[in-house]
């Protein structure tokens, strides 16, 4: 009897770690519905839409077919990228010679909502064209503030490059793509980086934010960033 006991305890308790690492959108910082945990005062949230998908996807009439995108694109070439490659020779290599983001690059997907700026700033949680799925929002003017405003990545980790083609100009310094992709890091497809291009949801996972802030995996001793990085 102790037995059978102590195995549902271990069966439980597996279950539960199974439950917490899956994560979950709901109550994240991403969850802009009306109800839940992040609907508190000060937070950025609808007042009246309880959905929390709608905010991004529409199951019809989305706004792009792409993932049934639900906001409007910002153009990838007024997202200034790359200071930190700053040779020809690497810029070339990464299909960013223009030193911008191509317009099929993933990531507008996450700058539709992070590149907002102050005067738009209510689009996000409102029912207007960039956002069909809204109704009224809260804690709005301070949005650009806590999403950083990301109009300019030039001071950030460059994305829409082609990693295996980052590789070769690396002197060394870069894992095989087979590594990075086995670790449970996601490369993605465009027209500038080709089969393997490295996006902002290589990094970070929108739906859950089991390692803070919606990383893939812990970053505890750098262990995301010497996934790709040999150091």
């Amino acid at each position: 009897m102790k037995t059978k006991v102590l195995l549902a305890a271990v069966l439980l308790v597996g279950l539960a770690a199974s439950a917490q690492a899956a994560g979950t959108i709901v109550g994240s910082k991403h969850d802009l519905a009306s109800v839940g945990s992040n609907a508190k005062t000060g937070s950025i949230h609808s007042t009246s839409q309880n959905q929390t998908c709608v905010f991004c996807h529409a199951p019809h009439n989305a706004i792009t077919n792409k993932l049934l995108w639900n906001r409007n694109y910002v153009a990838g070439a007024t997202m200034k990228i790359y200071t930190s490659y700053n040779t020809s020779g690497m810029r070339t290599a990464l299909g960013a010679s223009n030193n911008s983001l191509g317009d099929d690059s993933s990531s507008l997907l996450c700058l539709s909502c992070h590149s907002i700026t102050t005067a738009n700033v209510a689009t996000v949680v409102t029912n207007t064209a960039n956002t069909k799925g809204g109704s009224d929002s809260t804690g709005a003017g301070a949005w650009a503030t806590r999403t950083g405003n990301m109009t300019n990545l030039t001071n950030d980790h460059p994305v829409g490059i082609g990693y295996d083609l980052a590789i070769p100009q690396s002197s060394g310094g870069l894992q095989p793509v087979a590594t990075v992709t086995g670790a449970g890091l996601r490369l993605f497809k465009s027209t500038a980086g080709g089969n393997n291009t490295m996006e902002c949801a290589s990094c970070h996972s929108v739906h859950d934010n089991t390692y803070p802030p919606f990383l893939v995996k812990s970053n505890n001793n750098s262990a995301l960033c010497i996934v790709c990085h040999i150091k």
